[in-house]
């Protein structure tokens, strides 16, 4: 947070909000309180009340206050404005959002488990969801990878997933600790062995996968040759013999548009691109639909979820780039991934270091908080 905008709300260039005593942190709610009714612009900041609740609450210990406080202070949106009043705003609550994570290390995610049947109801197929975008370097790995364990942590055991690496980097099946010796996808593409013959367990009993390699260079130009519809289903076909041992499909994605991700789009239920915050990103959503288009001559039931912003931060250029894709009737999901600040990408190179998820390194950082409200929205479990 800039000097200037601490001043906005009486404080001090050094101030920390742990050295606050109740009386300040008081005056700080109201201020906030009083600054957010003035703009009308401001859709939700995320139930202030619930803020004021909190502080309300003070006692002795000033840490265990900022850590609930920061538990429920995700991302703020609005009708973009050029109002200066908003800025300052915006500047401050991700200052106060900043130095809130500090004093969340690590803990836990707030107990939820949810029904399998109220989310995904008495289904015959396992419901397929695709993580994409033809642009590399925006975060679907470990988004997707992160979201199946919280999937499987909301279920609390409850649900079957398969994990599908479609991306000849392999970076998610190494995160899983692949043993290729299964076979991957690219075999499965070419016909080699039936689809059963390439899961593997992981490490996490709640998901299978099926890895992915350099293999799919190959598959992907054999396919290619086959100049063909046919070519564009293999993957639906294959799968058919195994829908019925799990509920859920996740599927990561290559930035390419190759027969790979056309097979995977086939038997796609809800497509997520995740994206960040930036200028081509809307051009890059646009093309995604109108591969979504083609596709849906062979996949009736393909349909656009949502666009995941990833990277989100308070900045004005941000709110007005989310602001155009909605313009423009794109869906964009309501909970964002904010921008790791220091502290949080300790703990995702941590994460990926140990091939862990997020929620095992540190549950209660920004992130792993992020992906948690990310994958019950998915659900469709009110926030």
């Amino acid at each position: 947070m800039t000097e200037k905008g601490m001043a906005d709300f009486g404080l001090e260039e050094n101030a920390l909000l742990g050295e606050l005593s109740i009386e300040e942190m008081q005056q700080l709610y109201v201020k906030m309180a009083e600054r957010c009714k003035s703009l009308e612009q401001i859709i939700e900041v995320n139930d202030i009340s619930r803020l004021g609740q909190l502080v309300c609450k003070y006692q002795n210990n000033s840490k265990e206050l900022l850590k609930q406080i920061a538990m429920i202070l995700p991302a703020v949106e609005y009708s973009p404005t050029e109002t200066k009043e908003i800025v300052k705003l915006l500047d401050y609550l991700e200052g106060l959002h900043e130095k809130l994570e500090a004093y969340v290390v690590k803990g836990n995610l707030p107990e939820t488990t949810l029904d399998k049947t109220e989310c995904f109801g008495e289904h015959e197929k396992m419901r397929t969801v695709s993580f994409i975008n033809f642009k590399g370097g925006v975060g679907k790995t470990t988004v997707s990878t992160n979201f199946a364990y919280a999937i499987s942590l909301l279920m609390n055991s409850g649900i079957r997933i398969l994990f599908i690496d479609n991306d000849k980097q392999g970076n998610a099946s190494d995160w899983f600790e692949a043993d290729r010796q299964y076979g991957t996808i690219a075999n499965v593409l070419m016909g080699d062995v039936p689809v059963r013959k390439v899961i593997q367990r992981t490490r996490y009993e709640d998901i299978d996968l099926i890895a992915a390699d350099t293999g799919l260079i190959e598959a992907n130009a054999r396919l290619m040759q086959g100049g063909s519809c046919n070519e564009a289903v293999i993957l639906r076909e294959a799968l058919q013999e195994v829908a019925e041992d799990y509920d859920l499909c996740i599927i990561d994605n290559p930035p390419d548009i190759n027969m790979s991700v056309l097979n995977a789009l086939s038997i796609t239920d809800d497509v997520i691109i995740v994206t960040f915050p930036e200028k081509d990103s809307l051009a890059g959503a646009k093309e995604i639909m109108g591969q979504i288009k083609q596709v849906k001559k062979l996949n009736q039931g393909l349909n656009l979820s949502g666009i995941l912003v990833n990277a989100f931060s308070g900045h004005q250029a941000v709110y007005q780039c989310i602001d155009e894709m909605k313009n423009k009737h794109l869906p964009v999901f309501r909970t964002k991934i904010h921008y790791a600040n220091k502290e949080a990408k300790n703990f995702l190179n941590v994460a990926r270091q140990g091939k862990k998820s997020i929620f095992e390194v540190s549950p209660s950082c920004v992130i792993a908080r992020d992906i948690f409200d990310f994958s019950k929205e998915y659900l469709g479990v009110a926030l």
